[in-house]
C-alpha cells in the first residue's frame, strides 16, 4: 500500500512498531488537523495499540 501511495505522490501518515511515542503523537496530530493534506493513515496492527483515536477518518480498511 505504501509503495502505491508513493508512486501516486500522495501524502500519508504512518505508524509501525519502530515509531517512537513522539512520532506517533505528531503523525496523529497532523492527520487530525491536516486531513486534506494527509488523506491516508497507515497503521500496523502492532503499532495501533490502545488509545489511538483517528476521529478525522471517514473510512477504515484493514489490509493484510
Amino acid at each position: 500500500m505504501e509503495a502505491a501511495l508513493v508512486k501516486r505522490r500522495m501524502t500519508y501518515e504512518r505508524l509501525d512498531g519502530q515509531s517512537s511515542s513522539d512520532e506517533r503523537r505528531d503523525s496523529v496530530a497532523r492527520f487530525q488537523k491536516d486531513g486534506s493534506k494527509s488523506q491516508v493513515f497507515l497503521v500496523s496492527l502492532k503499532a495501533g495499540g490502545a488509545g489511538l483515536n483517528l476521529t478525522a477518518a471517514d473510512y477504515v480498511f484493514i489490509l493484510d
